[in-house]
């Protein structure tokens, strides 16, 4: 596949992006006055897969959104990009498409993992602890705990294994010290 570069919108013309997910900087002269021969920009992985880049006196820039923007048709206000084949640094423009948040939720196999995250979470069986220590009782789950206490199940999930409370109880996994 050839590379085509386009510019980057809202960056002066001073940046590109290419179909093939890489940026680069455009010959250029400074405020010095002296000419600046453009590069490829480095991009770095953000602690939730997606790659970005850093620019001086710009917004930073996620690659996958400015290579959707100049290269795949049909944005529309409040359009999320999704990866087809959930790689989130996979950035050439086949293998990115506009969708709605619900769409990009319910994509792929993002719903399945998040369930079972959620099922692994709350089918552990937890101990509840006196503020001294003293085991109290011992439930097959966070949920049931919460159902048997009327309490939400996400402020006993927050301090499990932690020195923090939750209705006045310490929470553990069963087994964990």
């Amino acid at each position: 596949m050839t590379e085509i570069w386009k510019d980057i919108e809202g960056y002066d013309g001073k940046y590109q992006v290419s179909n093939l997910g890489r940026v680069r900087s455009v010959d250029h002269i400074d405020k010095l006055n002296r000419h600046r021969k453009g590069k490829i920009l480095k991009q770095y992985a953000l602690p939730y897969g997606y790659l970005a880049l850093i620019l001086c006196n710009y917004p930073n820039i996620y690659v996958h959104r400015a290579v959707a923007k100049a290269f795949v048709p049909g944005y529309f206000e409040g359009a999320e990009v999704n990866h087809k084949d959930e790689n989130k640094q996979n950035n050439r423009w086949d293998n990115l498409e506009w969708v709605t948040h619900a769409e990009n939720c319910k994509y792929g196999s993002r719903s399945r993992i998040c369930r079972e995250k959620s099922l692994k979470n709350q089918g552990q069986p937890i101990e509840q602890y006196s503020i001294d220590g003293i085991l109290i009782a011992t439930y097959p789950s966070i949920r049931s705990a919460a159902k048997a206490l009327k309490y939400s199940d996400r402020g006993i999930h927050r301090v499990l294994d932690t020195q923090y409370t939750a209705k006045g109880f310490r929470w553990r996994r069963k087994g964990s010290q």
